[in-house]
C-alpha cells in the first residue's frame, strides 16, 4: 500500500511541473512537497521567483546547469511564482521572503536549513 502511495505522489509531482525555472523538475505545490518530504525523509527546496531579471539569470544559469539539476534530484524542488504581493503571501511571511529570487531548504520536519 505504501509503495502505491509513493508512486501516486511521484506521478502527481511530475505532472505538475511548470515550464519555467531552467531544467530543474519543479513541482508547484509546497504543501504537497512538505507532506511528501516527511513521508520520504527528504528535504524540500523552495524557489521564490517574481520572473524578474535576477530570476531569469538564475533559471538560464545555475538551474540549467547539469550538475545543479543533478543535485536538485535529491530534494523535492518547488517553484513558487510570485507575480504580485498576494501570491504565496502565507509562505513569504512564514519564511520572511523580502526579495526575489529567494531560496529555502526545509528539513523533512519543516525546519528551515537556509
Amino acid at each position: 500500500m505504501r509503495t502505491l502511495l509513493l508512486i501516486a505522489l511521484s506521478a502527481a509531482v511530475v505532472q505538475d511541473s511548470p515550464k519555467t525555472g531552467g531544467k530543474v523538475d519543479w513541482g508547484r505545490d509546497p504543501a504537497f512537497a512538505e507532506r511528501r518530504g516527511k513521508l520520504e525523509q527528504r528535504a524540500v527546496f523552495l524557489y521564490f521567483t517574481d520572473g524578474g531579471m535576477p530570476s531569469k539569470a538564475l533559471d538560464a544559469g545555475a538551474f540549467s546547469a547539469d550538475n545543479v539539476v543533478s543535485v536538485t534530484r535529491r530534494f523535492l524542488p518547488v517553484n513558487l511564482e510570485c507575480p504580485n504581493d498576494t501570491a504565496h503571501a502565507d509562505l513569504r511571511t512564514r519564511f520572511k521572503v523580502s526579495a526575489f529570487p529567494s531560496l529555502m531548504v526545509l528539513e523533512p520536519d519543516g525546519k528551515t536549513i537556509f
